[in-house]
């Protein structure tokens, strides 16, 4: 059984009712795998949730496992953003977050922005936009 990290993106993009990831969803929840959100990406997504869309978003991400920002995920990001700040590339906080909280639970991210995530420990399934 597999853990699933879904980026704030493909959370809103599922809503939509967008196949590409609906049917990954499927196919992980028929497989058994652990579909899973953390603070971060449960802010982002009702920072732009409207009114007629709450019931929804919070019956989908209650369904979710729930991972922990805790302070060895917290140290982490940080440890992240100062390794390829050093390198010359900024890493957002929140998308540094994202990535420990996966990191430190061994899930994949779920994503459609590799950009934000060049971490070489980091496993990912990227979704095309």
């Amino acid at each position: 059984m597999g853990k699933y990290l879904i980026d704030t993106n493909q959370i809103i993009d599922f809503l939509k009712g967008k196949p590409d990831i609906t049917d990954i969803i499927a196919n992980l929840l028929k497989n058994g795998d652990m579909i899973c959100a953390c603070a971060i990406t449960i802010a982002e997504t009702y920072a732009g949730c409207r009114k007629k869309e709450k019931k929804l978003t919070g019956t989908f991400l209650n369904l979710m496992e729930y991972f922990e920002i805790n302070f060895d995920t917290s140290q982490l990001a940080g440890e992240i953003i100062y390794h390829y700040r050093k390198k010359g590339i900024t890493l957002s906080v929140t998308d540094s977050l994202i990535a420990s909280v996966a990191i430190k639970n061994k899930a994949v991210l779920i994503t459609s922005n590799k950009k934000h995530f060049p971490m070489e420990n980091l496993r990912m399934l990227e979704i095309s936009r």
